[in-house]
């Protein structure tokens, strides 16, 4: 029977001519050499521990010289695993099949050679003798073990080495004295560098050397990497664009057939066949192949077969016994299974559950790993890596305190807190701004006559109305309240912003709140009554002088006198006020006896009782840092008037949503008579103000891990304080003051907690508060303090310990006998107290935990610094953080985080703990230290996601929910979807590597259209794999049974930092159709990583919006290179108007980021916090960094721009710069730099005779590389200029890189070769030729250097037949670029001018469209009027729409039009047979091979019916090419003879 199948299937195979089945193999190699997986392995466990580091270091070594690299996995893996958990060491594991940690052992390298290019040349060339490892001490390189020790034994030597966190530092002993520093290179395991590790291990115990160890060997091997994803997309055939050229010389490359062991195609379990007869391995192959493409016209299903597929891809995989394997097969091989799919019968019970409960909206993907969300859209499987070792790391830290992985996993997936975002900023953090008299009010929207015309009705916040337009309602929707102290320059400031405003008509009601008094002398006032005596003083005054006016005269003549008032020295004088009064009274002529009425004013106490409630009010909502201003009860952020000024109307903007939803559900409508006291009632304002409890852009959250494994024991040494009565209760809270008790602050910060447990009343909560020493030096007063604070603490109850303390931390001297005295006077048990007072021993022990614990959780020595629940905030000296800030503090966590963690926490079974020890303190313990875990996800940022509770869909694909899990994974996958073709074989890895619960559920979507039209493969081995002679065998993405006749692209996938090119193919891959390979049985592809990305984003600190944030600085000039090695290029960028954003090409290294030296942008601006005027930058793994850089402007360059505005011209247009969006409101301020007319005129470009023109093309596929060697030749052939060609790398081809050199000697031009990855932010196209359109607009303004001024685009489908030197000197009166308008005068194409008629007639008026094909651009125009901000920005809105922008190259540039002006070219410039008439083809000075479609003619076809002179420039490159390829000789008349 078995020899019967084989003889049907070979019929089968001669039947259908499949023995010739092809594939394709795709590889992508690192730019940096192999590294070997010992040292990447040692850096993962660096990573988990420095001691780990070293243990390994030395256990692993040393290793046989003839050990195969897989030889040497093996042993270092199992040393590992020796120091590591079983978690841990499965991702190690996945570590090195990723080579995650390669980059970093590349960084070593990179060091390595930065540091020994500054070495003497002697030095270095002996550093090059060294077999395996040498070592650097003091500029002098050392080989030899024998010979370090000598030279170590004379003595500390001197030098020091560059420090880096990545450092791996050998954990010495204490040092006396001076210390000698020495870097040891090498590889990990050989015997050398073991030698040389000895003899510096054994000085640095010693504490005689700081021995630093990097890694550093000599390899010359190219290394493949995996985590990327290859598509083979199906392409149109409308327009034939394929090269006829033929691949020469192309030879067989042998390539391994492989089986899945379970692979079902149509009913054909091939692994077992293969298995069974493996010498028929080719032929069940091509059978296979045969099966998979019989069904390749997927394309002609009709609608009714499609719009179910979704859901029949769900019913297929959810019966699937490997439903994760299946669902890859059928996402990555959906063309090949489209037909069969859609005749199988649909389940509608299941899909009416999927459109009846859905987890997200219809057709959405989401994954989530422990809550934790994760966007399969744009994952990586470095990204997931590292979530997965950070989930592994807060999931080990839980479960070690007894918490089983359960509850563990309902912590983990708690969301963090909200109210830092913009979406949350309406209602988050809002504050009881109220008083009935406290507060003065200048207007009143409802009852002021300047409002009557406005909309009366609360609905009418309901109006649509312009983007960033006010809504006109006479309703007091939004209060603004300023908090000011009126002596304050700032303070009165905040009258100008409110006056601004108010005279503009915005739709805002203004108060302001006084502060007249010192706030922390009236703090003390008020702990000693009620009703404190005010000082007279000039705020007092002012205020008293302000009420009087604002009743007798009116809110507009007390504004005015305010902002009349002058500071002098921080203080207003009687004659400084009586000036502000006699100016208020000439400005609005009264009359009457002036002298007196100001006497009388400013002596007149009636208003003090309110004044006094102002006071009062600041005190106790803890307004310290003035001005302040709020609206609605929500913060602005800044302090100067165009910071408050911005921040008001962004709150307008921000609250209005929350503000409509409340009057569409009913709850404010006409009846509520005061809309700001039912805001302030209702909505839960917070009590207390403080901007350092505050998460703000200056002041973002920050924690720190209370868990760690490291501090467990010194925990065990702290004694905690507590509210009187509750000494044995579960503290929720636990707040640890770092302090240095030596200084006052220290001990004013310490007695204000102790207040704070006295005073407090929440029975919400129970806190707690600890004390660690935090001196900054050796103090007897501090340690005197903090050893009667911890025995105290830790023997007396909490109503006997909280006064002692209290008494104790505000004496003025301190002994032990008035220690003793004190606390005898206390009413202590003071056997108790004397034991652990009188232990001075153990004291001092474990006062130095306490250090510790304070140094190691970060705290400054010196610094007076807080820890909540982990959440660290440090208290500036000169700050006053009161008792209420204690409690306000407390009260933010717990509502913000801590209450719903005890949620959980109250629900666990504590495990591999006896009932006994599970104690109120216990539970204390670990509620802070879960806290402090669960806290880290907000500090970075974490997203999470809860899900419903009810999912019929969902099928559990591994694990259980009984079954203890490492990770819990919920996958909401669309089976038909781009998404799950790149997450299921993720997926798949992690179940197989992890002990994994994979919960599964469907969200399809029914369809309109075909939902996938490409096969894709992802590159990840599950573990490193190795070849039969021990070799690691590099990944690849291989496709085995693709269509034949089927014309696909290839398009490559990769994580977004990443830069690369194809470096190795023969063939076209944007035109791949198997069934024309010559000999080859495989199309090979290798591509290079050439660059991982440093990105970032910078923003101007001496500027901001409107929403008091810090706006980009556009079109700053950034260089990014290494000072210590000249010979590495630099890389330079613009700083983009889109969130500052910025990238710049990099490597794993240190690199140096500045300002571009000698530009206008190191003139006008500096780096904050720079080091020698640069910031360093390190990249260390696959994702590249994220740079935050701030910068300002120096002094006196506050008023002067950076990009210099040209005079207009009378033919000139204006631009609106898009910052200055409110520049209108802001004169009183100061303005903007251009109403302040510093506008000059910029240098032009310099223009000559033999000046060089700039020309930039790209090209994809052969064919179009071929037209773009015409086009060069075209440009070439008709003008007397030099020329350089800018040619974008990402799609070139590297047959057309190796020929470009020749070509560019040859002809003597110049050329270089651009690139710019699509930022992640900005909407990506999926189409290759949409990508290829965005190139050409989207990223003018950074692409090329920073001193190119000028660039020509010519399509290379173009021949250019006149001098292009005319175009590159037209005036393009004052246009950032110019374009040639469609042609018009060829009449049978009228019925395809979609420009003139629909949308595009009436959005375009009387401009004209115009065609992308040649365009001018002036560069450092563009730039100025920030264009390519703006077309990035209009992009990113039209482009969500599939719809909108069909040719985007052409129709974004022609849209925007109206706010990116276009200068029209004369229409001789582009002439194409498409639009233009025959008559014309004469005058045309260009020639373009447009598509037509009415002919749908070959691109050949037409180039040869259209350009007689294109056949001839075609033989003469080929000839060029001929001779190159052959090695001959040529010159230019031979190649002219050719042609």
């Amino acid at each position: 029977m078995r020899h019967l199948l084989f003889f049907i299937l070979a019929l089968s195979l001669r039947a259908y001519g499949l023995s010739d089945s092809k594939l394709v193999n795709v590889q992508l190699k690192a730019n940096w050499a192999y590294t070997p997986l010992i040292a990447e392995i040692s850096e993962f466990l660096a990573e988990e521990g420095n001691d780990l580091f070293w243990k390994f270091f030395e256990d692993v070594s040393p290793l046989s010289e003839a050990s195969s690299e897989s030889d040497v996995y093996n042993v270092a893996v199992t040393k590992a695993s020796e120091l590591l958990s079983k978690i841990q060491l499965d991702l190690l594991e996945f570590s090195t099949a990723l080579r995650f940690f390669s980059p970093r052992v590349q960084l070593h390298r990179q060091i390595a050679g930065s540091d020994l290019n500054v070495l003497p040349a002697e030095q270095l060339q002996k550093s090059l003798g060294c077999s395996t490892g040498f070592v650097v001490l003091d500029n002098e390189v050392f080989c030899d073990a024998a010979a370090l020790s000598q030279a170590l034994s004379h003595g500390t030597r001197g030098g020091s080495a560059a420090k880096y966190d990545f450092d791996h530092v050998y954990p010495g002993g204490p040092a006396d004295g001076p210390v000698s520093e020495a870097v040891l290179y090498g590889e990990i395991g050989s015997q050398a560098v073991l030698d040389l590790h000895t003899v510096l291990r054994a000085q640095s115990v010693a504490g005689r050397v700081r021995y630093i160890f990097r890694h550093y060997f000599v390899s010359k091997e190219s290394m493949l990497l995996p985590g990327y994803g290859v598509e083979l997309a199906i392409k149109s055939l409308e327009y034939k664009a394929v090269d006829d050229s033929k691949v020469e010389g192309a030879a067989p490359v042998e390539q391994e057939i492989g089986f899945d062991d379970n692979e079902d195609v149509k009913g054909f379990m091939f692994g077992t066949l293969a298995k069974r007869k493996p010498e028929l391995a080719a032929e069940l192959s091509n059978f296979r192949s045969f099966l998979s493409s019989q069904n390749e016209q997927f394309e002609d299903l009709k609608v009714w077969n499609i719009k179910d597929l979704g859901f029949l891809a769900a019913q297929r995989v959810a019966g699937s016994s490997h439903p994760l394997r299946l669902m890859r097969e059928i996402s990555q091989n959906f063309p090949l299974l489209a037909t069969s799919l859609a005749k199988l019968k649909l389940n509608e019970t299941l899909k009416a559950d999927i459109i009846q409960n859905p987890a997200i909206e219809a057709g959405r993907s989401l994954v989530l790993v422990n809550g934790r969300v994760v966007d399969p859209d744009t994952a990586d499987a470095f990204s997931l890596y590292t979530l997965l070792r950070e989930e592994a790391s807060k999931l080990d830290a839980i479960t070690k305190l007894h918490i089983p992985a359960s509850s563990a996993f309902k912590l983990l997936s708690l969301a963090p807190a909200k109210g830092s975002g913009e979406e949350e900023q309406a209602s988050a953090d809002r504050f009881l701004v109220h008083h009935p008299t406290a507060i003065h009010y200048f207007n009143d929207l409802e009852k002021d006559a300047q409002y009557r015309q406005w909309d009366q009705s609360t609905s009418g916040l309901m109006k649509r109305v312009w983007p960033g337009s006010f809504r006109y309602v006479a309703r007091n929707f939004f209060t603004a309240v300023v908090v000011i102290n009126p002596t304050s320059e700032a303070g009165l400031h905040m009258f100008a912003v409110i006056d601004s405003m108010f005279r503009q008509n915005m739709p805002l009601r203004y108060g302001v709140l006084f502060a007249t008094e010192d706030y922390r002398g009236y703090a003390q006032k008020l702990r000693a009554t009620d009703e404190p005596e005010l000082e007279i003083t000039g705020a007092l005054k002012a205020a008293r002088l302000f009420l009087n006016v604002k009743q007798r005269f009116g809110s507009q003549q007390a504004l005015f006198f305010m902002k009349e008032l002058e500071p002098v020295n921080g203080d207003l004088p009687d004659d400084v006020l009586e000036a502000a009064f006699n100016s208020f009274m000439e400005r609005f002529n009264i009359r009457g006896n002036r002298a007196k009425m100001f006497s009388d004013a400013i002596a007149d106490t009636q208003y003090d009782d309110v004044l006094r409630a102002s006071n009062t009010l600041v005190v106790e909502r803890g307004f310290d840092d003035l001005p302040l201003a709020f609206v609605n009860g929500v913060p602005c952020p800044g302090v100067s008037p165009q910071e408050v000024f911005q921040g008001m109307v962004g709150q307008v903007f921000y609250q209005t949503p929350e503000l409509q939803k409340l009057v569409r559900g009913g709850k404010i409508n006409d009846r509520t008579a005061d809309i700001y006291g039912w805001i302030m009632k209702e909505l839960s304002p917070l009590t207390r103000f403080s901007r350092l409890v505050l998460p703000s852009e200056a002041n973002p959250v920050q924690f720190v891990s209370l868990a760690k494994d490291s501090t467990a024991e010194l925990f065990q040494s702290l004694a905690y304080a507590t509210k009187p009565g509750h000494d044995d209760d579960m503290a929720a809270v636990t707040q640890l003051l770092a302090v240095d008790l030596s200084t006052s602050t220290g001990r004013d910060l310490a007695l204000e907690a102790v207040r704070y447990l006295s005073q407090d009343k929440s029975d919400a909560f129970i806190p707690r508060v600890a004390f660690l020493d935090n001196a900054a030096a050796d103090s007897p007063v501090a340690a005197l303090l903090s050893r009667a604070i911890a025995a105290a603490s830790a023997t007396q109850p909490a109503d006997k310990a909280l006064p002692f303390l209290s008494s104790l931390l505000a004496a003025a001297d301190v002994s032990e006998d008035s220690i003793q005295k004190l606390a005898s006077e206390s009413g202590f048990k003071m056997r108790k107290f004397n034991a652990a007072w009188g232990d001075a021993t153990s004291a001092a022990a474990d006062a130095f935990k306490r250090a510790s614990l304070a140094k190691q959780l970060g705290a400054v020595p010196g610094r007076n610094t807080i820890i909540t629940n982990g959440r660290v905030i440090t208290i500036p000296d000169d700050t006053i953080f009161s008792a209420a800030d204690f409690g306000f503090l407390a009260s933010f966590e717990w509502k913000k985080r801590v209450s719903k963690m005890m949620e959980v926490l109250d629900t666990v079974g504590y495990v591999d703990i006896d009932a006994d020890s599970q104690t109120n303190s216990f539970i204390s313990d670990v509620a802070m230290k879960v806290g402090s875990v669960l806290g880290l996800d907000e500090a970075k940022g974490v997203r999470k996601f809860k899900l419903p509770s009810y999912l019929p869909t969902a099928i559990t694909v591994a694990g259980s929910s009984e079954k203890p899990a490492s990770f819990h994974i919920v996958a909401i996958l669309d089976p038909l979807s781009v998404a799950a073709q790149r997450i299921s074989p993720i997926l798949e890895v992690l179940v197989n590597l992890f002990d994994v619960r994979l919960d599964l559920v469907f969200n399809p979507v029914e369809l309109t259209t075909l939902p996938l039209k490409n096969f894709y493969s992802y590159v990840l081995p599950a573990k490193v794999e190795f070849d039969a002679s021990g070799a690691v065998q590099g990944p690849s993405a291989t496709f085995s049974h693709l269509p034949p006749q089927r014309l696909l692209t290839l398009i490559m996938d990769t994580p977004s930092p990443w830069l690369i090119s194809p470096v190795q193919c023969r063939y076209d891959l944007d035109n791949i159709k198997l069934q024309d390979l010559t000999a080859d049985k495989v199309l090979s592809a290798v591509f290079e990583l050439e660059h991982v990305l440093l990105e970032g984003n910078c923003y101007d600190m001496s500027n901001v919006n409107m929403m008091g944030m810090p706006v980009p600085p556009r079109g700053l000039e950034l260089l990014l290179g290494s000072d210590k090695d000249a010979d590495l290029k630099k890389e330079d960028t613009l700083v983009m108007s889109n969130f500052g954003y910025f990238q710049l090409k990099s490597n794993p290294g240190v690199w140096d980021l500045k300002l571009k030296d000698g530009s206008r942008s190191a003139d006008v601006y500096e780096i904050v916090n720079a080091d020698n005027g640069k910031q360093s930058a390190v990249v260390s793994d696959f994702l590249g960094n994220f740079a935050s850089l701030r910068v300002k402007k120096r002094p006196g360059k506050e008023n002067v721009q950076l990009l210099i505005e040209e005079k207009a011209g009378p033919a000139e247009d204006t631009f609106e710069d898009p910052d200055n969006i409110w520049e209108s409101f802001s004169g009183f301020f100061g303005g903007s730099d251009s109403a302040r007319g510093t506008r000059q005129a910029t240098i032009a470009p310099v223009s000559g005779s033999n000046e060089t023109i700039h020309i930039f093309s790209l090209a994809s596929g052969l064919l179009y590389e071929r037209f773009l060697k015409i086009m060069i030749l075209s440009v070439l052939k008709t003008t007397n200029n030099p020329v350089k060609f800018w040619l974008i790398a990402n799609f070139l081809s590297p047959k057309f890189k190796d020929f470009i050199p020749h070509y560019a000697k040859h002809y003597n031009f110049e050329y270089e070769l651009v690139t710019y990855k699509w930022p992640s932010w900005l909407h990506k196209q999926t189409e290759k030729q949409r990508i290829i359109w965005g190139y050409k607009i989207l990223f003018l303004d950074v692409l090329f250097p920073i001193d190119l001024k000028k660039v020509i685009y010519v399509d290379a489908d173009q021949v250019v037949r006149s001098d292009i030197k005319e175009l590159w000197d037209m005036d393009l009166h004052g246009a950032p670029y110019a374009y040639t308008p469609f042609c018009s005068d060829n009449k049978e194409m009228d019925g395809f001018r979609f420009w003139t008629q629909g949308f595009w007639q009436t959005h375009l008026r009387d401009l004209p469209y115009h065609i992308s094909a040649l365009y001018v651009v002036d560069l450092a125009r563009f730039r100025r009027v920030a264009a390519g901000d703006q077309l990035r920005a209009t992009y990113a809105q039209l482009s969500q729409d599939p719809n909108s922008l069909a040719n985007l190259d052409q129709d974004l540039p022609n849209y925007m039009q109206h706010n990116v002006r276009i200068h029209s070219l004369p229409q001789e410039w582009l002439w194409c047979e498409t639009w233009c008439s025959e008559e014309s083809k004469g005058r045309a000075k260009t020639i373009d091979l447009c598509n037509n479609p009415m002919t749908k003619l070959p691109k050949l076809e037409a180039a040869v019916k259209i350009l007689p002179e294109w056949t001839g420039y075609d033989n003469e490159i080929k000839a060029l090419e001929k001779a190159v390829a052959s090695g001959e000789k040529f010159s230019k008349e031979s190649l002219q003879d050719a042609s």
